[in-house]
């Protein structure tokens, strides 16, 4: 048994199709905020980050609208992307429902290329890494809206963000 600290954090198993129920669980790392976050179903039976620290669990639930490839946090931990289509990511407003489920609005890449990586640069902004451009996008929570701040040209396949530095390498 593989044995890392006396501290864990509990969450569920990743599943592809459990073939009685149909349930699906997919599992991703926060590295901002240093949660395991679970999404179930596509985020219908609810999606959770759950840190190191004692009660300290975000829970919501959203709409399925297919499976997100991607799940980050914001720096507050009052928003999170789930990424569901290639140029585009759903933004899930963590305090706010509108009955049963979160509510969340959609942003799509200003060149509609295909997103290599998305990161949050500050509570609200996002900054989209395509194979041809860098887009900044602020973030409107009231207006559930996503504006483009600033665009530049890039040659890129890849990319990562450094948090602590604020540093993007292509």
């Amino acid at each position: 048994m593989l044995e890392l600290g006396e501290t864990s954090v509990a969450f569920e198993p990743e599943t592809l199709q459990n073939g009685q129920s149909g349930n699906v669980t997919q599992n991703f790392f926060d590295d901002v905020n240093l949660k395991i976050c679970t999404v179930r179903n596509n985020g219908s039976l609810g999606i959770t980050a759950k840190s190191l620290a004692v009660n300290d669990v975000i829970s919501a639930r959203t709409k399925d609208r297919g499976p997100p490839g991607l799940m980050k946090l914001s720096p507050n931990g009052k928003l999170a992307i789930l990424q569901r289509q290639i140029n585009s990511v759903d933004i899930v407003l963590l305090e706010k429902t509108d009955g049963t489920t979160a509510v969340e609005f959609n942003v799509a890449t200003k060149s509609r290329d295909m997103i290599l990586s998305v990161d949050w640069i500050s509570n609200n902004q996002i900054l989209f890494v395509t194979k041809q451009s860098l887009e900044l996008f602020g973030l409107n929570e009231e207006k559930r809206t996503g504006k483009v701040l600033r665009t530049s040209n890039v040659s890129a396949s890849w990319s990562i963000y450094y948090v602590s530095l604020q540093d993007l390498r292509c």
